[in-house]
């Protein structure tokens, strides 16, 4: 079984808006009034804006052995052995700073987190591969499988 997830335009929308919760930091810049300090404030903040748009985007790939979860713009990726896995939890996490739908997966003892970025047909199709796979998936979201 082969299964991987697109980026679609949507998760674009959604990795936006976790890097505009920092926009209110912009105004920190403004403070001082040196202008060079204010122009290297706010190149260093769009930068850091730009890292927390690609840092949310990922990828999820499913094969008969692993769970691999990629951030193709920042080159990294999580690779899980299907195996060693003990449970896959999806979750709504509520806090105001980092509200959203997450993935937690269980791994040998260790709990790794990561934001999801797509919904409906498409997170409905990623939990039945799974579940297919004969991985534990304990589902906390509002959505009907």
């Amino acid at each position: 079984m082969n299964y991987k997830t697109k980026i679609e335009s949507g998760q674009y929308f959604y990795a936006s808006m976790k890097a505009i919760v920092f926009f209110p930091l912009l105004l920190l810049f403004f403070l001082p009034k040196n202008p060079i300090l204010e122009w290297i404030g706010i190149i260093s903040f769009v930068c850091f804006e730009i890292y927390i748009f690609l840092y949310h985007l990922k990828t999820y790939e499913l094969n008969d052995f692993e769970l691999i979860i990629r951030k193709p713009f920042l080159r990294k990726e999580y690779v899980f052995k299907i195996d060693r896995i003990k449970e896959v939890k999806f979750y709504l996490n509520s806090s105001s700073f980092a509200a959203g739908n997450y993935v937690g997966i269980r791994h040998n003892n260790d709990f790794f987190s990561f934001s999801l970025l797509f919904y409906g047909n498409s997170l409905k199709e990623f939990m039945e591969k799974l579940k297919e796979s004969g991985i534990n998936v304990k589902n906390n979201l509002r959505i009907k499988l």
